[in-house]
């Protein structure tokens, strides 16, 4: 990056933790990813687009990779433009960059279907998001019942919640989500051992050390106490008015009889919002799955976007005689759960 385009970036405000340099600088820890953010003064206003490429040959720059949330373009004075978006394009065909795949938050996503651009395919993203801007009795008021009474069983039970930045609560942290791959195993049909080397492959603890490394406190390890032991967790990072559910896990068996989750969720909820927050972002979720039903409970909304991408016509061409291929093989491999 020269200087013009240092002095850009320093010139705009991201407004969501993965929009941070810090976060960039995290999943290049990882040594699996390259920042590749593109910096522009196209149309007139100083743009960036957060983006990062894994490592090796016909890797796609991507803003933001799967699993390191919604990326989008950062701009002066609020979100993007039409114009904005035609110019960041420009910028990355201008660059050589043929392969593309866009993923702006759900408030960005009408600039970028209205930009104009000749999109190569367009995947529909549903993430749901708690608007923190209601205030305090509002935001309760939308919890279920079912929630309600979840967080007073936690309480009486004795569940003990704390908020942590450090190594040892990163470690308690992946030490449940190992259980949770352990349970995740016996739910497919393929061999253990299989399942838990791609999930340690996708998770392993270095990335969240990376992620605690550069964040510092806007990374905030919830943990739930019961019985001496820590028995659930999540991840919430945070920067502007942004607070993101990233990630979470728990041993079912200590955790699932005295509702700790409940308890976690709404104590990080109550804590974003009483830091002064806009949204309480929770991620991807499939609507209609059990997923997707938790996080209605607690008051969260489905908000639809959409994944764009950039590609020569050679690959669009390539992946769609894959899928045709992938699509009975991947129903056949995982049984009806998957179909």
């Amino acid at each position: 990056m020269d200087g013009r385009q240092r002095s850009l970036h320093t010139a705009v405000v991201p407004t969501t933790p993965f929009q941070t340099p810090a976060w960039r600088a995290a999943a290049a820890a990882t040594g699996l990813f390259v920042d590749a953010t593109v910096v522009t003064d196209g149309a007139g206003r100083e743009l960036v687009l957060p983006a990062l490429r894994r490592r090796g040959p016909m890797r796609a720059t991507a803003s933001l990779p799967l699993g390191w949330g919604f990326g989008g373009i950062v701009a002066p004075g609020g979100g993007p433009t039409g114009a904005d978006v035609r110019a960041v394009v420009d910028e990355l065909g201008r660059r050589g960059v043929r392969l593309a795949r866009l993923r702006p938050p759900p408030e960005q996503d009408a600039a970028f279907a209205g930009s104009g651009v000749s999109w190569s395919l367009v995947r529909e993203n549903h993430s749901y998001e708690i608007d923190l801007r209601r205030g305090r009795e509002a935001v309760s008021a939308a919890f279920a019942s079912s929630v309600r009474r979840a967080v007073r069983k936690a309480e009486k039970s004795g569940v003990i919640v704390e908020r942590r930045s450090d190594m040892e609560a990163v470690e308690e942290f992946h030490r449940l989500y190992r259980l949770s791959v352990l349970r995740w195993a016996g739910e497919t049909r393929l061999p253990d051992r299989v399942v838990q080397v791609r999930a340690m492959r996708a998770e392993p603890l270095g990335k969240y050390r990376a992620v605690l490394s550069h964040m510092g406190d806007d990374c905030g390890v919830w943990l739930a106490h019961h019985a001496g032991a820590v028995v659930a967790a999540l991840v919430v990072l945070s920067h502007g008015g942004e607070h993101a559910y990233w990630r979470g896990a728990m041993d079912v068996e200590r955790a699932g009889p005295v509702r700790a989750n409940d308890l976690l969720q709404v104590s990080a909820i109550e804590h974003a919002r009483g830091s002064g927050g806009d949204r309480y972002a929770m991620g991807l979720t499939a609507p209609g799955s059990g997923l997707a039903r938790f996080k209605s409970g607690f008051g969260a909304e489905l908000k639809v976007s959409h994944e764009y991408a950039i590609e020569p016509a050679w690959r669009s061409l390539l992946r769609e005689s894959a899928g045709q291929v992938l699509v009975p093989l991947r129903g056949w491999a995982s049984g009806p759960a998957g179909s």
